[in-house]
């Protein structure tokens, strides 16, 4: 075998496995798919940390990248005192300790086993309904925590997709939604 033809193969295997890992990159690094995801969904893109903003059913949600994957965030206009968190069950367990006084009881087996909810005071807790929680369940490792004045959803990978923003937006709508009409 030639040179030439030593090359010519190099290049037939090297060159397909670049443009794949250039692709991927492209479409799952938020600087590269949210300026598009940002037209699709009418909202505004700002980089340097990546970001999206804007409205979503009458409410301002912000989408922004982050090292642990992406954190979405709405304010609320509830006042008092009141923390709601979600979270996967054995994470929240772990960060909480062994015993969980301010545990919200889930009436899904299935859900109950997947999601913990921790509410003070309890009633704070009424806000989250099976709907939203299964929702949430799209979200591996969502971990969603509520207080007065915003609502904050932790992604533990950053959305890619409109319909996944929208879910993610639609989550946080929901919540603050019913904790302001509490």
């Amino acid at each position: 075998m030639n040179p030439l033809q030593i090359v010519l193969i190099v290049l037939a295997i090297a060159l397909p496995f670049a443009l794949f890992l250039w692709h991927e990159r492209s479409q799952t690094n938020p600087a590269s798919r949210w300026p598009m995801l940002a037209k699709m969904l009418e909202f505004s893109y700002s980089d340097n940390p990546p970001s999206l903003k804007g409205q979503w059913k009458e409410r301002q949600v912000h989408l922004q990248a982050a090292d642990f994957g992406a954190l979405m965030t709405s304010p609320m206009k509830a006042g008092g005192s009141f923390r709601v968190e979600i979270g996967p069950r054995k994470a929240a367990e772990e960060a909480s300790g062994m015993v969980v006084p301010d545990r919200i009881a889930i009436p899904d087996s299935a859900l109950d086993e997947e999601f913990l909810i921790r509410a003070t005071p309890a009633a704070a807790g009424e806000g989250v309904d099976l709907g939203l929680l299964r929702k949430v369940s799209r979200f591996p490792g969502a971990w969603i925590l509520a207080v007065p004045g915003q609502v904050e959803m932790r992604l533990a990978s950053a959305p890619m997709q409109a319909a996944q923003v929208r879910d993610a937006a639609d989550i946080l709508v929901s919540l603050a939604d019913a904790l302001e009409s509490l």
